[in-house]
Parts: structure tokens; C-alpha cells; sequence
């Protein structure tokens, strides 16, 4: 149950984390259809409203992450570990219902494909295997995707492995009854992520740095996560 549980889970996280995004992108970019004139003023608007966008969003996605960790901890402490579990559905139907009721589907079509593809996108015509060629034709989508899942996956395996490791750590020095508390480590973990995003975004909104700084950066960051696991 528990490996059928994690499966389904790391399924649910993949659309979380694409899903949204890319319903964030084509609504920014609903109306708009290579014409040839254009205003470039008016071409970079929707993505200067989309990075700003995303900014907010991993801020506050911090911000309520935070808030969880404190919630789940308590509700921990009052009804035992599988407390938090039996909340947790309360927050999925909510979801649930905005997204039902708040959302229209649409398909991630790109502004700069001809209007011929895109109203093939709109019609639903294209598939998931249309997805995986754009995929394995462009190299830099590929290494993209590639250093996004390496890196991701190596985080869920430290999520996997930090509370039994912190478990064993506070038995030693308390003794075994001592509870841990899971939900404030969690909410420093998110408060770290606040703090990195924040300088992420200090970064790219400053005109001081190039694009090859900004990479040479993120090389940095890479090299000092694998030091810290």
C-alpha cells in the first residue's frame, strides 16, 4: 500500500508541477497569433506578467508551506501521526472546487508556432507522443527536463531520508520518548527555499548579471546541493 501510495503521489506531484504552469502560460498567451505586426512592447508583455507570476507564486507557495508544516504538526501532536493525512483531503477538495469552478481548458500552444499548429493544439489534435518528439528534437529541452528530474529526484530522496535520520539523531541525545518536531523542521526547510527563490529572483530582475552568470550560478548551486546531501 505504502509503495502504491508513493507511486500515485509522485504522479500527482508531476502534474502539480506542470499542470498549473502550463495553464499559467497559455492563458497569458490565449489571444495572441503571429500576425506580422505585431508591437514588440506588446509581444513582451505577456512574459514579463508571467515571470512576475511565477515570482509571487514560489514566494507565497513558501509562505503556505511554512503554515503547513506548523498545521500538520499540531494536528499531529493532537490525533498522532496519521492526523495530518485525515486533514489533508479537506485541502484537496478545496482545490478541487477552484479549479472546477475557476479554471476553462485550454492547450498549451506556443505563440511562436504558425496558426495552422496552433489551431491543430486548440482542436486537440496533437498527443502526448507529439510532446515526447518536441522533446528528442530539441537538445536544449531535453537537458532541461533532464537536470530538472536528476536534481528533483535526488530532493525526494532526501525528503525520504531526513526524518528517520532526525529521529535517530534526537533519540540519541533526548532518549526515545522525546516527539520530534516534524512540522517546525519542515517549515525551516520551506523558509530556506523562500530565502533561495528571493535571491533567485534579486538575480534574474537585476540587469548586472548575464545569462552566462546566471548558468554559472545555477552550476554553483548544483555543485553545493550534491556537497550538502
Amino acid at each position: 500500500v505504502l509503495f502504491v501510495g508513493r507511486a500515485a503521489g509522485g504522479l500527482g506531484t508531476n502534474l502539480l508541477s506542470s499542470a498549473p504552469e502550463a495553464w499559467l502560460v497559455r492563458e497569458a498567451n490565449r489571444d495572441r497569433c503571429p500576425t506580422g505586426d505585431d508591437d514588440e512592447e506588446d509581444d513582451e508583455l505577456p512574459s514579463r506578467c508571467v515571470r512576475e507570476t511565477f515570482r509571487r507564486a514560489y514566494t507565497f507557495d513558501s509562505l503556505v508551506a511554512i503554515a503547513s508544516g506548523q498545521i500538520g504538526g499540531y494536528v499531529a501532536r493532537r490525533n498522532g501521526p496519521t492526523g495530518p493525512f485525515l486533514l489533508l483531503p479537506v485541502f484537496l477538495l478545496a482545490g478541487s472546487v477552484i479549479v472546477l469552478f475557476f479554471w476553462d481548458e485550454n492547450n498549451a500552444a506556443s505563440p511562436s508556432i504558425s496558426c495552422a499548429k496552433r489551431k491543430k493544439v486548440e482542436a486537440g489534435g496533437l498527443t502526448i507522443r507529439d510532446g515526447i518528439k518536441e522533446i528528442r528534437n530539441d537538445k536544449k529541452l531535453l537537458a532541461l527536463g533532464a537536470v530538472q528530474s536528476l536534481f528533483e529526484g535526488s530532493m525526494y530522496i532526501f525528503v525520504s531520508q531526513w526524518p528517520p535520520a532526525v529521529s535517530r539523531a534526537v533519540a540519541r541525545k533526548f532518549g526515545e520518548n522525546v516527539l520530534v518536531p516534524y512540522g517546525t523542521v519542515f517549515s525551516c526547510f520551506m523558509a530556506c527555499c523562500m530565502l533561495g527563490s528571493t535571491l533567485l529572483n534579486v538575480n534574474v530582475t537585476a540587469s548586472l548579471h548575464t545569462d552566462s552568470r546566471l548558468e554559472k550560478r545555477a552550476m554553483m548551486m548544483f555543485a553545493m546541493s550534491a556537497l550538502s546531501i
